[in-house]
């Protein structure tokens, strides 16, 4: 077990201590102690195998481009080509459960963010959720496998589990348990990837195959204007029969949860930093109004998604059924966190 686990210490390049560091938790110290003293599992070390292979992979889809990816007219992006996939890689999750259908897609774009933020906020659940409000409905960080080297994110591995939502009562949140792994390729360049845990046990409808993100600098002009160029790569499995005949081809085509949405929500959330901290940008408010004002937006974006998207295993129950040029109503009592509203909210869809 020693000469493995070294063996993986140094195809990772980061080291492999005797205790697993776990978040300790202020209010209840004698947990917190019992779950940091524990041996290394040797289900630690079969994630970080499995976080290598997923990253060759995404190294991988991220530079090769056709045959391998076709241009999506319908979603913006590219579409993979799973008959060149399949050929080319062996699946890492096993055999597609039956009913699953899968959906890939890769974006690119320059985004205006240090290489450093966005690789902690992905890091950090309460960041990842800020960054991307309204597409993830929650998130946490089951265990922190690795924290990094050398005080960075090099080599950090987190075990994490998150519901990924569309706004429609009709689409299912995707519930995913998944490690994420961060590695420093080179000078400048970064690839974070994604791989479902536990995605063969029965009620999973979602499973995530690799992937992730990889971002790098254009030197000399990125270091003065601080923006990087991220390429985005979503892969996924899902039963088909969770969602809507109506919005089977929409999913798909990876416009509800494809590469092309999380890059544009990143986006608008570079936007929104930008109209905060410019002082040309409605120069009549003080810079602390502009981050209240941004501050309420979000809360109630929160607010709203939450009373449509239900998380926790939450369900609508059906007023009443689609027919001819009437919408199917649909209810739910919503008991919200502190602060926010209480009561039955209704959703009303043609």
């Amino acid at each position: 077990m020693a000469n493995f686990a070294s063996h993986v210490s140094q195809m990772f390049g980061i080291p492999l201590p005797n205790k697993v560091t776990i978040p300790g938790d202020p209010l209840n110290p004698i947990m917190s102690g019992s779950l940091m003293d524990y041996d290394i599992p040797i289900q630690r070390n079969e994630y970080l195998v499995q976080a290598s292979r997923a990253m060759e992979v995404l190294l991988k889809l991220g530079n090769v481009n056709a045959p391998l990816w076709n241009r999506n007219i319908e979603g913006g992006g590219e579409t993979l080509n799973f008959v060149e996939y399949e050929r080319a890689f062996p699946p890492i999750l096993g055999t597609k459960p039956p009913g699953f259908v899968s959906e890939a897609t890769r974006a690119r774009s320059v985004v205006p963010m240090t290489s450093s933020t966005l690789i902690e906020a992905l890091l950090n659940t309460d960041q990842w959720r800020e960054m991307f409000i309204g597409m993830i409905g929650s998130c946490t960080t089951m265990e922190v496998i690795s924290n990094g080297t050398g005080g960075s994110r090099n080599g950090a591995l987190q075990l994490m589990k998150a519901e990924i939502q569309l706004i429609s009562p009709l689409v299912p949140v995707r519930g995913l348990k998944f490690i994420r792994f961060a590695k420093q390729q080179a000078q400048g360049q970064w690839i974070v990837v994604n791989l479902s845990i536990d995605s063969g046990i029965e009620g999973h409808m979602t499973r995530r195959c690799p992937s992730g993100y990889a971002k790098w600098f254009h030197h000399g002009i990125a270091y003065v204007y601080k923006i990087i160029c991220v390429t985005w790569i979503e892969h996924t499995e899902y039963d088909v029969q969770s969602v809507s005949h109506q919005y089977r081809q929409l999913i798909n085509s990876g416009v509800g949860f494809g590469a092309q949405r999380w890059i544009s929500a990143l986006l608008r959330h570079c936007e929104s930093i930008t109209a905060i901290m410019s002082p040309t940008l409605n120069h009549h408010l003080l810079q602390d109004t502009k981050r209240s004002l941004r501050g309420l937006a979000q809360r109630m974006m929160s607010i709203f998604c939450g009373g449509v998207c239900l998380t926790d295993g939450q369900q609508w129950d059906l007023v009443a059924d689609h027919a001819p040029r009437r919408p199917r109503i649909m209810a739910h009592n919503y008991i919200s966190g502190f602060g926010e509203p209480m009561g039955i909210v209704t959703s009303a869809t043609y």
